[in-house]
């Protein structure tokens, strides 16, 4: 303690000699300066694609640790009479309203925007959309809206074809007002947009996790916004034909983004290609029963006591959750993965082998029912990081991966 007291004193008293001294040059401070930083940041940077590998062994072996530790797996009975019931849980009707909210110029903490006439003079333009449709809500219609931006690349992605891929990217539980998330979606979109993609980033007004939301009633919000992306896609093949290649639609999502997208993939395999997923997760029951994330924490917590779910300690009334949870839902992703015949082929995983928010055995479950496809792992990064590295160090890797999957 005393020493570094020792050293900020001695690094303080250099500073008027600095401010004062008659060959003082202030480029070249800014230059070391500028130089330091640039270092630092090459120097994290390596360090995050470090721990960034893709091991197939690795992974394997994890999997069949949590196999091994006596795991719980959820045996759905996929009788085609079982998955049509699922499946008419995201039907919908077909009319909605879209009202073109223009060109954006600035974007507000409030997710407010402020639209300009004329499109930007960069390599992309930023639409916003606001899409209205009326969907049941407790046998109870209601007028539900989407708002998605549209990244509108200017660059043509072939040469063959005026028209550009599409890639849906879903946000995470807390959505995009997040801090920092906001961020992540955007970085994607940019890069997407460089390389001749267009892409949509979805913002949705309900995360699904209401505590008012009885638990039985949970999947409602989760199909609610299955049923948004459908819709943007019926929005897509509508009205935007001329520009986006409909045999060329992707989508991408991370943490319940990414379970929002492979439910996507199973739902529909004919309109969507491809799919990344970060830090997604199957096995509902038990990712719904053991997750640390705070929002999921809260309600579960909050519903069991309303509920008054019955069991003598926390662990009883958890594993009557765990049952309850299993009879109901209709949104686990593992339970459409057969319904795409090259599934493994059509996705790329990444696995934070720490997370415990979509905590890792259920994301390495995900990756088994798939097929077991390509995947990175993060060792030893956690949920949040795990997002961030996809978003900075593995980008070009997501869009080069969409490029092998569209034929590039």
């Amino acid at each position: 303690m005393q020493r570094s007291i020792l050293v900020k004193l001695i690094l303080i008293s250099f500073i008027p000699t600095f401010l004062f001294a008659k060959d003082f040059n202030r480029t070249r401070i800014r230059n070391y300066v500028k130089d330091s930083l640039t270092e630092t940041y090459r120097t994290s940077r390596d360090l995050l694609e470090s721990y960034l590998m893709n091991d197939y062994d690795l992974i394997n072996d994890l999997y069949r640790d949590n196999i091994r530790s006596g795991r719980r797996l959820p045996n759905y009975p996929k009788t085609p009479a079982f998955v049509e019931h699922c499946l008419s849980q995201f039907n919908y009707p077909k009319e909605y309203k879209v009202k073109n909210l223009g060109f954006i110029k600035k974007i507000k903490k409030d997710d407010s925007i402020i639209p300009r006439k004329k499109p930007s003079k960069g390599k992309y333009d930023i639409i916003a959309y606001d899409l209205y449709i009326d969907l049941p809500y407790n046998g109870i219609p209601s007028r539900t809206k989407f708002r998605f931006y549209y990244y509108r690349s200017k660059l043509r992605f072939s040469h063959h074809s005026p028209k550009n891929p599409l890639i849906l990217i879903s946000p995470s539980l807390k959505g995009i007002k997040a801090n920092g998330m906001r961020a992540i979606e955007t970085k994607w979109a940019r890069a997407f947009a460089l390389n001749g993609i267009n892409s949509m980033i979805i913002s949705l007004d309900d995360n699904g996790l209401g505590l008012n939301r009885p638990l039985k009633m949970m999947d409602q919000g989760l199909i609610k916004q299955v049923v948004g992306l459908r819709l943007i896609l019926d929005f897509v093949k509508d009205q935007l034909d001329a520009e986006i290649d409909q045999q060329k639609i992707g989508a991408l999502g991370a943490s319940l983004g990414g379970i929002r997208t492979a439910i996507l993939m199973g739902v529909e395999p004919q309109r969507v290609k491809a799919g990344v997923l970060v830090v997604a997760g199957g096995n509902f029951p038990d990712l719904w029963t053991t997750s640390r994330q705070k929002l999921v924490k809260k309600y579960r917590n909050h519903r069991i006591q309303v509920e008054n779910i019955p069991g003598r300690n926390e662990r009883a009334k958890l594993k009557f959750l765990y049952k309850l949870v299993k009879k109901t839902t209709c949104t686990d992703p593992l339970i459409f993965t057969h319904r795409r015949a090259s599934f493994a082929d059509d996705v790329s995983m990444y696995i934070g082998t720490t997370d415990r928010k979509v905590p890792t055995k259920n994301q390495l479950e995900l990756w088994a029912g798939i097929g077991k496809p390509r995947a990175v792992t993060s060792s030893p990064l956690k949920h949040s990081r795990t997002i961030y590295a996809s978003a900075n160090s593995y980008r070009d890797q997501i869009v080069r991966f969409f490029n092998r999957s569209f034929g590039f």
